[in-house]
């Protein structure tokens, strides 16, 4: 095995980024992130007859400015460190493009004692905001996504333009950070009842740090020698290669914890198709556990223990989204779409029609929205909808809502 300088990478990861106001959870996350990506296709375990590679979809969710970006760039510094072997994507694709890139992000592992030269197309993706990487939920860019997840081979051909894509063992490694609210505008109905979404670990805290200013005018060698030997045992998780082996009592556990359905799961009921991965996300989990440390590529029953400790401590707070998203997103819409009737019908003294309503709301949220953002507005006795003559469909806002 490569040399390695640290017995748990975790550990000191978390002490590097200790100066930051972010949250100890996102914290956490952002670093079995970076390892997971380290790893690419090159290592896995085998489960129903298939390799599961250790490839994770993370999205950051916490409320403004708590140091969010701080995490994501790190991220990025950290990966990028790699990039003599590893791939970073733009930080803002089109779906076309990002197919294009992944057909770029082409890798080479020679096996010298096998005989063998292994191929494979991974690349990592690090967004500061996944409103950038994906501006709207568009379906086929979600499907894109949601296949090459599970590393499989991936086609694509493209009429009137002469490509035709052919992938056939790629990856995606991929950490985002966003709001509540902007996670919220971003979603249309039914997209928890889809892939993409089932294939995330949502990593959610609404704590609120202040961090050091730490006003010094040079480096602290402490903080220095500690980031010389995290980027050292990254680059050496980096070469690892092979399947993990379990020792014998972690695969009788993590199996009895399957059997019996990994109880306590969410039982939120948006997270019910989530609830069909939890398998897979703890297998990936265990093996970001095992190389976390310098034993090698073993999974003990400890590492399951880790691993399943990392995922139930975020399944807890994944509820909370879903209450965060309500207070922003919506529901503040709701108070700025009244506001906006309210204060045009005081000063022209008629009906608003309907395109000019319409036309506000599609300022603060996606089309697919803004229809049902005025339906609740009418139902919820926000909004009164009139006919009136030439004009049609107009809206006229209640002084006090009933």
């Amino acid at each position: 095995m490569p040399s390695r300088h640290l017995t748990n990478w975790l550990a000191g990861w978390m002490e590097y980024v200790e100066c930051s106001p972010s949250p100890h959870l996102l914290r956490k996350w952002s670093a079995i992130s970076l390892l997971a990506g380290a790893m690419e296709r090159k290592c896995w375990v085998r489960s129903m007859r298939r390799k599961l590679y250790p490839n994770l979809y993370t999205i950051l969710l916490a409320p403004p400015g708590v140091g969010k970006t701080f995490l994501s760039a790190t991220n990025w510094h950290f990966w990028d460190t790699l990039n003599s072997t590893h791939h970073l994507a733009p930080s803002s694709v089109t779906k076309a493009a990002l197919v294009d890139v992944l057909d770029e992000s082409q890798r080479e592992v020679a096996r010298p004692k096998e005989g063998k030269t292994i191929k494979f197309n991974s690349l990592l993706i690090v967004s500061n905001e996944l409103n950038t990487l994906i501006p709207t939920y568009e379906s086929d860019f979600m499907a894109a996504l949601t296949d090459i997840y599970d590393c499989h081979p991936y086609s694509e051909r493209r009429r009137g333009k002469g490509i035709n894509i052919k992938i056939r063992a790629p990856q995606l490694n991929m950490i985002a950070c966003t709001t509540p609210a902007a996670f919220n505008r971003l979603l249309p109905e039914g997209a928890w009842d889809q892939g993409f979404l089932s294939r995330c670990l949502l990593i959610y805290s609404g704590e609120s740090l202040i961090g050091e200013l730490e006003l010094d005018e040079e480096d602290i060698e402490d903080d220095k020698s500690l980031k010389r030997k995290l980027l050292n045992d990254l680059r050496a998780i980096g070469r690892y290669y092979g399947p993990f082996t379990w020792q014998a009592e972690a695969k009788e556990t993590i199996q009895r914890w399957h059997t019996g359905r990994g109880k306590p799961f969410p039982d939120h009921p948006k997270l019910s198709h989530y609830n069909t991965r939890r398998t897979a996300h703890l297998l990936k989990l265990c093996q970001v556990a095992s190389v976390n440390d310098s034993a090698g590529m073993i999974i003990t029953l400890e590492h399951y223990q880790t691993a399943l400790g990392w995922l139930t401590e975020a399944e807890r707070a994944m509820p909370d989204i879903f209450k965060a998203m309500r207070k922003g997103g919506d529901t503040e819409l709701y108070t700025l779409a009244f506001h906006f009737a309210y204060k045009i019908y005081v000063k022209e003294k008629k009906p608003i029609p309907a395109w000019r309503m319409k036309r506000f709301v599609l300022s603060h949220t996606p089309a697919h929205n803004v229809d049902r953002i005025l339906e609740v507005m009418v139902g919820g006795k926000l909004l009164k909808l009139v006919q009136v003559n030439k004009i049609g469909e107009c809206y006229v806002p209640l002084e006090k809502p009933t």
